[in-house]
């Protein structure tokens, strides 16, 4: 769902666009929920995703997935908060169908204690090139 301070659902730039958005899986041996809220004005964005993850189980794609690994999730139960942050650059080169967008996240992953507790913090950035044909 998006809303804009125009009062309708043009994503115009020169608006504060606000965008809430929920998800639900409910698969075999796994259920997962996720709730987020990002706003973005004048070429920035800032966003906050909640998440909670029930993995009952848990089969390796590869022999090279490694469950002992930190960054493995393997099965349990995981609350994640990520924040995220994001610009863009219109108009790359006075094309003004080539963009840029500049994003970073942090995220903070907290185990469930009958996994062995414990919490992570993750994060990382990206640059997207957008060229409209």
């Amino acid at each position: 769902m998006c809303f804009n301070t125009a009062g309708n659902w043009n994503q115009s730039p020169d608006n504060l666009v606000v965008n809430v958005s929920t998800a639900y899986l409910d698969a075999n041996q796994e259920k997962d929920f996720s709730a987020g809220v990002n706003a973005v004005w004048q070429r920035i964005g800032l966003g906050y995703i909640f998440a909670a993850n029930d993995i009952k189980q848990y089969k390796p794609t590869t022999s090279t997935d490694n469950l002992d690994s930190a960054d493995s999730l393997g099965k349990g139960k995981y609350k994640i908060h990520t924040v995220n942050a994001s610009y863009l650059i219109s108009n790359v080169m006075d094309m003004d169908n080539f963009n840029i967008y500049l994003g970073s996240y942090w995220s903070h992953l907290s185990r469930d204690e009958n996994q062995g507790g414990g919490s992570d913090n993750r994060y990382g950035a990206r640059v997207r090139f957008k060229y409209f044909f």
